[in-house]
Parts: C-alpha cells; sequence; structure tokens
C-alpha cells in the first residue's frame, strides 16, 4: 500500500485488514477504493464485509459511485430479500449510468455497449418483477441515452407490446429494423403483431 494504490489486490488486502482490527471507517474507505478500482471485486467486497458482520448501511458506505457496483449492490438487496431498498438503489443507478454514459474513453464503441447492458441489467430486474411502469422509464432514459440502439427499441416494442400498445410496439420494432434490418426479435414481433 505504501507504493502502489492503483491495485485493487492491495487496496482490498489492506481494506479487509483494516476491518479486521476494528478499523471500520479507513477499511470501508479502501473497499469503495477497491471497487472504483475494478469492480470485479464485488464479491469479494461484499463476503468479507459480511463475514465482518457489517449491517447493510455500513455495507453501502464501500459502494462507490459509479454504475456497476451499484447494480451489483441493488441485486444484492434483492437477493436478500429487500427489495424496496433494491428499487430505490436501481433507479438511483439511472442518474450514475447518465453521467457514465458521457465518461472519454478511447473505444466509444464499447463504452456504448457496456452503457447499454447497465440499462438491460436494470430493466431485467423490474421485468421480472412485472414492474411495468419503472420498466419503462428505465428504458425510456435508455432510449435518451442511446437512441440509435436497436435493443433498446426492441425491448421498449415488447414493453408496450406486453400493455397492448400494438401502434407504439410496431413503431418501436420498425424503427429498430431501420437500425439493425436482421433483429430476429423486432422481426418475428412484427410479424406476430401483422
Amino acid at each position: 500500500m505504501i507504493y502502489d494504490q492503483s491495485n485493487a489486490e492491495f487496496t482490498f488486502q489492506y481494506a479487509a485488514w483494516l476491518i479486521s482490527t476494528g478499523s471500520l471507517d479507513n477499511g470501508l474507505t479502501y473497499m469503495n477504493k477497491t471497487l472504483t478500482l475494478d469492480e470485479g471485486y464485488f464479491d469479494r467486497v461484499m463476503t468479507v464485509m459480511i463475514a465482518s458482520g457489517l449491517d447493510n448501511a455500513d455495507l453501502e458506505k464501500a459502494i462507490p459511485d459509479l454504475p456497476g457496483p451499484a447494480i451489483e449492490y441493488a441485486s444484492f438487496l434483492s437477493s436478500t430479500g429487500h427489495t424496496e431498498d433494491a428499487v430505490i438503489k436501481y433507479m438511483d443507478t439511472l442518474d450514475l449510468i447518465d453521467t457514465f454514459k458521457h465518461q472519454t474513453v478511447f473505444d466509444q464503441t464499447r463504452h456504448l455497449r457496456k452503457v447499454r447492458s447497465l440499462y438491460l441489467k436494470i430493466y431485467q430486474f423490474f421485468k421480472a418483477h412485472n414492474d411495468l411502469k419503472n420498466a419503462m422509464e428505465v428504458m425510456e432514459r435508455a432510449e435518451k441515452t442511446l437512441p440509435m440502439d436497436a435493443r433498446i427499441k426492441v425491448a421498449l416494442g415488447d414493453l408496450y407490446y406486453q400493455q397492448g400498445i400494438l401502434y407504439k410496439a410496431k413503431d418501436k420494432y420498425d424503427h429498430a429494423l431501420l437500425l439493425e434490418p436482421g433483429n430476429r426479435r423486432a422481426l418475428a414481433m412484427m410479424k406476430k403483431i401483422n
């Protein structure tokens, strides 16, 4: 840690040691830093903190304001029976995605795919819980952020179809086919509607 604080493994090991010695605030700060450096450490970070007997308020302190770790934490909340807290966290994450989308990156195409996957993870949570209102809000924001993404258009079309608003569903599928003429889902749903 003295020589390299940019290595997630070092910050993670140091954070775990701090928590084990009772230095909770410093430990949570370094757990946060670990997830900022590499969100792939989420499961390990949560395991150490849960094994240490920390409550949800402490766990949340270790979650950085980044969409990846925030979505993972919302998923954790849902899986542990805190569905209402998970819904709030997922909805709060939408603002983080908006900020994340505007980051300057080397590979813009890859970055936009990551942004789309973040929106789709949140959408899938709400769709699985049959919460169409929040699912619609997520996908409308996704469409505003990524207006030229066929998968977003198809997901919106599916939501409209599920609600029986066929003319809007057809419009979204048409738009998806303009962007990606071979999109199988859009083609199949257009045949179903027609």
